[in-house]
């Protein structure tokens, strides 16, 4: 390196596009390095800020392009942020302190930065044989067409104590259908509720009932993807929206720990049917409310 390294922390991530991750690194000599394992820098690399860097850079899809971006922060207070060629995917250290939790422990998890996807691939051999190849990806989220209503949240809590693995989440409101819609089913195109980016999936399987009134409930939280999500009731009013009621526990929310408030796009899905808000959450000790 060509000058000291302040209060940083190298991060481990694919930057480069290779099946080998680098090791990203600032200095007070105004660059961000990467190195992969033979200490060669991908090409592009090192970046030049013309500051210096007191802050480990950051690692992460940040646009929704299925590709990592880097970010870095100079003293200065200029903030960077860099397109790679590299596949968005679980790095092995992506931050300062490895996780959402800072816990500092490799082993720790890092934290939801997308969907576990599985996908199965049959393939017939001559002789009429099959091979079948299953694999999991990490998916980001996307915006999918269709049509976008609007979404009347009246109530929200995030119950986050210290600890992994057991935030809480209730949420009500009301769901208008953008012009156009046919009306939506949730037996048939299942139910996503998405957090600023941290979204669960519930499969139309997992939903019973019919004629303007579904449920979902599963006490333990394992059939939403991924975990946490417990109970869903959906009700078709006089007025035409529907109300909806969501409940979760044993949740990965740590993406909202903090001490101050907190704006958070709440974002339902079912179909090709849409509605999101912008709730300014007040920070309660660790949890946050709405209103």
């Amino acid at each position: 390196m060509e000058d000291l390294q302040f209060l940083t922390g190298a991060s481990i991530a694919d930057v480069g596009g290779a099946p080998t991750p680098e090791i990203v690194e600032g200095s007070a000599g105004y660059f961000v390095h990467a190195y992969d394992v033979t200490g060669t820098e991908p090409i592009g690399w090192p970046k030049f800020t013309g500051g210096w860097h007191v802050a480990t850079a950051a690692i992460g899809d940040v646009d929704g392009d299925g590709l990592n971006e880097v970010v870095a922060l100079t003293r200065e207070g200029n903030l960077y942020v860099w397109d790679t060629t590299a596949p968005a995917g679980a790095q092995q250290w992506p931050k300062k302190r490895h996780d959402l939790r800072n816990t500092g422990n490799y082993n720790e998890p890092q934290g939801l930065t997308g969907n576990p996807t599985t996908t199965t691939t049959t393939t017939t051999l001559p002789g009429g044989t099959t091979s079948t190849t299953t694999t999991t990806t990490s998916t980001t989220t996307t915006t999918v067409p269709g049509f976008t209503g609007t979404l009347d949240a009246r109530r929200a809590r995030m119950k986050l104590p210290d600890g992994p693995m057991n935030d809480r989440l209730t949420l009500t409101g009301f769901l208008s259908l953008g012009a156009g819609s046919d009306g939506i089913d949730p037996t048939r195109d299942g139910f996503s509720l998405v957090l600023t980016g941290v979204r669960f999936d519930i499969p139309g399987s997992a939903f019973t009932g019919s004629a303007g009134r579904w449920r979902y409930r599963d006490p333990n939280g394992l059939g939403s993807n991924p975990d946490g999500i417990t109970s869903v009731i959906v009700r078709r009013q006089r007025d035409g929206r529907y109300r909806i009621n969501v409940r979760g526990r044993n949740m990965d929310l740590s993406t909202f720990d903090g001490t101050t408030d907190r704006t958070v796009q709440v974002r339902v899905e079912v179909g090709n049917d849409r509605a999101a808000a912008n709730l300014t959450f007040r920070r309660v000790a660790r949890d946050l409310r709405y209103p």
